[in-house]
C-alpha cells in the first residue's frame, strides 16, 4: 500500500507534526464562503487559526483542545 503524506501548515493544530498532518482520518470540506466563486482567499500563511472554517479542514482542532473524538493522533 502507497504511503500518503498530507502537508500541513496550520502550525496551531493538535495534529500538525513538523509540517506534516498526523490524524488518523482527516475531512475537507468547501467553504460555504467560496462556493459559486472562482475567487477565494486561503488566508495569510503563518496565522493562527481558530476554527476549520478559517482551514476548511474540520479535522482541525487548537493545540490546547485536541484530539477530536475517534480522530487519533499517528505518531511516526
Amino acid at each position: 500500500m502507497t504511503k500518503q503524506e498530507v502537508l500541513c501548515s496550520v502550525r496551531s493544530c493538535f495534529y500538525n507534526g513538523s509540517g506534516l498532518c498526523k490524524a488518523s482520518q482527516i475531512q475537507v470540506n468547501p467553504n460555504p464562503a467560496t462556493l459559486r466563486s472562482a475567487h477565494y482567499e486561503i488566508g495569510e500563511l503563518g496565522a493562527h487559526a481558530q476554527h476549520s472554517m478559517q482551514t476548511l479542514c474540520e479535522t482541525f482542532v487548537p493545540h490546547d483542545h485536541g484530539p477530536k473524538h475517534g480522530i487519533e493522533r499517528i505518531e511516526s
